[in-house]
């Protein structure tokens, strides 16, 4: 494994891709031209070569190139009008956003954190949940003002004059979760302080600040055991599990997950272990490592499988759904031998202390769910 990859494994994943038009609301108030008409129209474009800003979740994380899927699916960007402009630039918030000090701010010295903060108190009375926290909220009662869907990397809208939030919907792919910043933007906008004409523009063209997540999967693995040899004891049976996963986007792959799960029988039949919380995507190698002193395995002792996410995926009505795990299967017969076999799985998890050791009698999922 790369130096200093293996403790990256378990978080998720920031990566730069779009940033968006920066402090549009800065400018207005210096502006003298009055503005003229009453609508603007707004384009969001999501660009495929990973130019602009991003946001961290949480900040320090590596970095990923895989985010030009962005540019290939739908993105749902809602516009919520929070402000009235008027002819010469002036914000009167509308009922319920007063609290946001739109009406007077200091454009001079306003910096990007207090927009950011401002607009996560916009998104906070709307209800939405916070971004980077996912905590709280859900979807609003008050319907947006606008719609926009960002497919194939474009979308555009039309709407009155004012100041808006921006908010864009939590996007999913087979194998990163995205999430965006809530930001305000003025329509109509002028860019006087940074250009020195004095312009409004209503043909206005800005981006999203994404955040990437990693999804993770559970592995399932399924032991059938055609027959059983009471005389022996516990049958017992060990499986090494190793993933892979090209995270850098270089064509090496490195390991993600190696663990060792085990099953014990006292009867034929089927039971099953779960390994958890690998990266989606990762390739999967399965070893049968151990089959007791007299069974055999069928066929091959070796199974490959791709994991696919199994952990939040879209709201469906306020709730979340779960995929289904990738699966492989095992069958072992007893092979007429008299040499009984037994073992024990031993532990390690990572905690303040450093590692802490636990020895489990076999990695069979409980009922209803999880391990033993």
């Amino acid at each position: 494994m790369k130096p200093g990859k293996r403790k990256r494994m378990e978080i998720c994943v920031a990566f730069a891709a779009l940033g968006i038009l920066p402090c549009l609301l800065q400018m207005t108030s210096l502006a003298r031209t009055r503005i003229e008409e009453t609508a603007s129209r707004i384009t969001f474009q999501v660009m495929a070569d990973g130019a602009g800003e991003s946001y961290n979740k949480p900040q320090g994380e590596p970095e990923s190139q895989d985010w030009g899927e962005l540019g290939l699916g739908d993105i749902e960007v809602a516009l919520y009008k929070v402000a009235e402009i008027d002819q010469y630039g002036s914000y009167t918030a509308l009922p319920g956003f007063q609290g946001l000090g739109l009406e007077n701010p200091d454009y001079k010295t306003a910096d990007e954190a207090w927009w950011k903060g401002a607009a996560g108190e916009a998104a906070a009375i709307l209800g939405f949940p916070d971004p980077e926290t996912g905590d709280g909220g859900g979807r609003p009662d008050i319907p947006p003002d606008a719609v926009v869907t960002v497919s194939g990397g474009t979308g555009t809208a039309e709407v009155e004059n004012g100041m808006y939030l921006v908010w864009a919907e939590p996007f999913l792919t087979r194998e990163y979760r995205y999430t965006f910043l809530p930001y305000l933007i003025s329509l109509p906008h002028n860019d006087y302080a940074l250009t020195g004409i004095d312009r409004w523009e209503h043909d206005v063209t800005a981006g999203l600040k994404p955040g990437q997540e990693r999804r993770y999967g559970d592995l399932l693995i399924t032991k059938q055991l055609q027959d059983y040899e009471p005389a022996l004891g516990a049958a017992y049976f060990v499986f090494e599990v190793e993933a892979r996963k090209d995270l850098d986007h270089d064509e090496a792959e490195e390991i993600v997950y190696s663990n060792v799960l085990s099953l014990s029988f006292d009867a034929a039949g089927e039971q099953t272990a779960r390994a958890e919380h690998i990266p989606a995507g990762a390739k999967v190698t399965v070893r049968e490592v151990y089959s007791g002193g007299s069974y055999e395995v069928s066929g091959s002792g070796i199974q490959e499988v791709e994991i696919v996410a199994t952990d939040r995926q879209e709201w469906e009505g306020g709730s979340e759904t779960d995929g289904h795990p990738a699966e492989v299967y095992f069958t072992n017969h007893y092979n007429g031998g008299a040499v009984s076999g037994t073992g024990a799985v031993n532990h390690f998890t990572s905690g303040n202390g450093g590692w802490a050791w636990e020895k489990l009698p076999d990695s069979r999922m409980a009922e209803g769910g999880g391990e033993d």
